[in-house]
């Protein structure tokens, strides 16, 4: 009965404030023992951070990023003790705060019913939970987005300015996250010109400028460091390294100086891909790289919403009473679908699962609304319990380690004004220091880029570098004096100096 139902305004601490808590909670704890950041983080978004309160915009690497989270995160750097916790704490407000839209949208897409639901379930969700306790643009940029969806799906349904306004001001800071955020803009866009009633010329205005005002700072950065109005250069070059058969080789080749990475030429040229205007790009390659790359996204799946919610989807769209979808409803799934076709010419990592739960999460709510409502309670309670296990997994893989890792206690031996070689740019950003990365190069050519580049210290897991480079560690011989060694649950780091 409706009355069994707790209302949002009467059951606000159940709809938002304890979920939110336990969100905050989980994600915070998360964080605690998330030993060391994404490469992505140690080796571009942190430095950046690091750069911005600097004012230096000439860095390569800006033309990788757009400028919101590393803005941010050097934000959070003035009060906390170093850039991997500032991005940590940048990541977990935004990945508890993305409840409030996801519920929301809920709300939209499935009734009001589904909100409480749905807030309890992203409070928990595995994957959220994780990228939400590391210093990586996911958690941020799934915030934006559910709030774009969310505007979009209003506007859909209540087309007004001030809604249109809302979008393009969620699309705008979205794109300023990440460069695929304008795909919300462009469907409001859309949208907007469909239906075409109204004050549909004006609500175009509002969606439009707060759009250009909040991603132009992006696009001028790109454009002064690679010369090309755009607002990242980093997809084109993945387009490239992924059609390549070993890409870590193509990623990390030297330029005939021997003074630069391909992959740096690649984002400061003012042509775009002018480094690879001799590489064959056939059509069939890059038809089984794409089917290759949408297969590993699909089958990664399972591991992005488990099973639990997964059950709850299928039941609600196969036992819920009200099957037919709703037009804004209709024009989710078309978004949803969109992006699966999109992504895997670039990537089909897990992580790009994360921006996409909360369109996913409504799915699980309508089944949960489908169990009656005497097992309705037991079974959020179940599905709750059973997803804490996975979400506490880096607890289990960091060797339940507050704060610590082996690059971080290596990083004592570095410098501030250093710079570290390596593969993952981890130590140098726990050390306050410069980073390079490790070119696939012999070791004559490595050491004189190493010189070129004012490198002094190699930071490397032997192991895993001994898989990837054979024999390279034993090939720079006497050229290496060990600093030290330390080793975590998964992986032995020794520190070289360069000699």
């Amino acid at each position: 009965m409706r009355g069994a139902e707790p209302k949002v305004s009467g059951g606000f601490r159940v709809v938002w404030v304890t979920p939110l808590l336990v969100g905050l909670g989980l994600r915070g704890i998360l964080a605690g023992f998330t030993g060391r950041p994404s490469v992505d983080g140690a080796a571009f978004l942190l430095p950046l951070a690091e750069e911005f309160l600097d004012g230096d915009f000439q860095d390569w690497r800006w033309g990788t990023f757009p400028p919101l989270y590393p803005a941010m995160v050097a934000a959070f750097r003035l009060i906390v003790v170093d850039s991997v916790l500032a991005g940590q704490v940048v990541s977990v407000l935004a990945g508890a705060l993305t409840i409030i839209p996801g519920a929301m949208l809920a709300g939209r897409l499935v009734g009001p019913r589904a909100t409480a639901p749905a807030a309890w379930l992203l409070a928990a969700l595995p994957l959220a939970c994780q990228y939400s306790a590391r210093p990586q643009t996911e958690a941020l940029y799934a915030l934006l987005l559910a709030w774009g969806l969310y505007a979009f799906v209003r506007l859909l349904d209540e087309p007004s300015v001030i809604i249109a306004s809302f979008l393009g001001t969620a699309a705008g800071l979205a794109a300023a996250t990440r460069p695929e955020g304008a795909g919300i803009f462009l469907a409001g866009c859309g949208a907007i010109l469909a239906r075409r009633g109204g004050r549909w010329g004006l609500q175009l205005v509002a969606l439009i400028l707060p759009f250009i005002v909040l991603s132009i700072p992006g696009a001028l950065i790109t454009k002064q460091v690679t010369g090309q109005w755009k607002l990242s250069s980093k997809a084109g070059y993945i387009f490239y390294r992924n059609l390549q058969d070993n890409p870590d080789e193509f990623y990390f080749r030297l330029t005939p100086d021997r003074e630069h990475l391909l992959f740096e030429t690649y984002i400061r040229s003012p042509e775009g891909t002018r480094p690879f205007a001799d590489l064959p790009v056939e059509p069939g390659q890059v038809v089984s790289r794409y089917a290759s790359s949408l297969g590993r996204m699909l089958l990664n799946f399972p591991r992005v919403f488990d099973v639990p919610l997964i059950l709850l989807a299928l039941l609600g769209v196969l036992v819920s009473p009200r099957p037919r979808w709703t037009r804004s409803g209709r024009a989710v799934a078309i978004l949803l679908v969109a992006y699966l076709i999109v992504l895997p010419i670039f990537s089909s990592e897990r992580r790009f699962w994360v921006p996409l739960l909360p369109i996913l999460i409504p799915l699980a709510a309508r089944g949960l609304l489908s169990i009656p409502a005497r097992w309705r309670r037991i079974s959020l309670i179940a599905t709750i319990l059973i997803l804490l296990p996975h979400a506490g997994s880096p607890v289990r893989d960091q060797g339940y380690s507050w704060r610590d890792s082996p690059e971080r206690r290596l990083a004592r031996l570095v410098g501030a004004e250093a710079t570290v070689l390596s593969e993952d740019g981890r130590v140098a950003i726990f050390a306050g220091a410069g980073h390079v990365f490790l070119p696939v190069a012999p070791a004559d050519d490595l050491i004189e880029f190493a010189k070129r580049r004012g490198a002094r210290f190699l930071a490397v897991d032997p192991a895993r570098l001994e898989t990837r480079r054979p024999g390279l560690l034993l090939d720079l011989g006497d050229r290496l004096e060990k600093l030290g060694e330390e080793s975590g649950r998964d992986r032995t780091i020794v520190l070289y100096r360069l000699r």
